[in-house]
């Protein structure tokens, strides 16, 4: 009987940069999306499920209401603290 293969996650893998930028326009459409809509449990699910430094880069894009939207939306003082620091 053969033994399983045991395969390391892609998680924390580099992605390439066409599959990170496509992510990332994603997240934009998605987070501007429910925010028009007031659908805040999906903006909470979707920062929930971001990287900081990803929701820093879409927040970057966005315009200042949009930004405010989802920065009261982040949990707590600390990973606000550090979405910050990384735009």
């Amino acid at each position: 009987m053969a033994s399983p293969v045991i395969r390391e996650s892609t998680q924390g893998a580099e992605r390439t940069p066409a599959v990170q930028a496509n992510k990332l326009r994603l997240l934009h459409e998605g987070l501007r999306r429910y925010l028009r809509q007031g659908a805040v449990d999906h903006v909470d699910k979707l920062i929930a499920k971001t990287r900081d430094a990803e929701l820093a880069a879409v927040m970057a894009q966005m315009g200042k209401d949009e930004r405010l939207g989802i920065f009261e939306r982040v949990p707590n003082d600390e990973r606000r603290a550090h979405v910050i620091t990384l735009m």
